[in-house]
């Protein structure tokens, strides 16, 4: 007779950049004391040895890559899938912030980093003086092109037909605490009011809102990503929205001062010095935007 194994096998997927680390913690702190964690593993084989025994299991990973038969395997041996989804538009200003402060720009120049910096301290001024498509080719681009941020962003999709007995969980909904006793009654647990990151991971925390993006993106913008989100737009049923821009300032906080937050996090990882918090030049007109995107680019 086949071993019934207890005990509850809790996977979380989803795109970088959708709180998934967020939801992990969440599930995590709320399991019995006898539990296994597992963040981003290297090797999802590490899980296996937990996965065949009595113990509760949580497992967060990124979706970046395809899975391999091995890997689809090993996945199908968790009782419950957590699949988190976010307005493709809300992941791609966090995704430019972190790809670009933490993963890009750090290991520029301290002049370079200024005049990025500079540049969002602009985006934060006027926000039409500068479209995302042009702040992620100067940002963001080195380390994730575009094309790769949609292929990882769509992979949610194939996830969910890989799996299709998934709960998806809505970034939306999860910050707001909202539609939590539909969670709660998937994975029969109770979830604590609030999730403990590790102070080393509160890097990946900026707003925990949504809808952000509606204060970044230009005319350009909706233009150029409507098309390549449509298919993750269509299959989670986000709305088009293309004819509301927010005109208003953007928070420091979560733009200029956020990245510079990230680049010095990095260049004290790697024994760099740290470049001020706020430059103190103040934002330029629209000439100098232009004048600098061309030279950034010539870089």
């Amino acid at each position: 007779m086949e071993k019934v194994l207890k005990g509850k096998k809790v996977l979380i997927a989803g795109a970088p950049k959708t709180a998934t680390t967020a939801l992990y913690f969440r599930v995590k702190d709320s399991l019995s004391n006898n539990h296994q964690g597992f963040f981003e593993p290297k090797d999802l084989e590490s899980c296996e040895v937990a996965l065949q025994s009595n113990v509760d299991v949580v497992a967060k990973i990124v979706l970046i890559q395809e899975f391999s038969e091995t890997t689809q395997k090993i996945l199908s041996q968790f009782n419950k899938n957590l699949l988190i989804i976010r307005d493709p538009r809300d992941t791609l200003i966090s995704s430019l912030l972190y790809e670009g402060g933490y993963h890009s720009a750090w290991k520029k120049s301290v002049d370079e980093i200024a005049d990025l910096i500079n540049i969002l301290k602009q985006k934060e001024e006027d926000p039409s003086s500068i479209s995302v498509v042009k702040l992620w080719d100067l940002i963001a681009k080195d380390s994730l092109p575009i094309a790769e941020f949609v292929r990882r962003l769509n992979l949610t999709i194939t996830f969910l037909q890989q799996f299709p007995d998934s709960f998806v969980v809505r970034y939306e909904d999860f910050v707001q605490n909202q539609n939590i006793e539909n969670l709660e009654k998937y994975l029969e647990l109770s979830l604590n009011k609030k999730s403990v990151i590790p102070s080393n991971l509160k890097r990946v925390i900026r707003t925990k809102s949504s809808g952000n993006w509606q204060a970044w993106f230009t005319a350009e913008d909706i233009d150029y990503f409507d098309s390549i989100f449509s298919d993750y737009m269509e299959a989670f049923q986000y709305k088009n929205i293309s004819n509301t821009i927010i005109e208003d300032r953007i928070d420091p906080k979560y733009c200029s001062e956020y990245f510079t937050r990230l680049v010095n996090e990095k260049r004290k990882l790697s024994g760099m010095e740290p470049i001020a918090a706020k430059p103190t030049t103040t934002p330029k007109p629209l000439s100098f935007i232009t004048q600098l995107f061309s030279k950034l680019k010539l870089n």
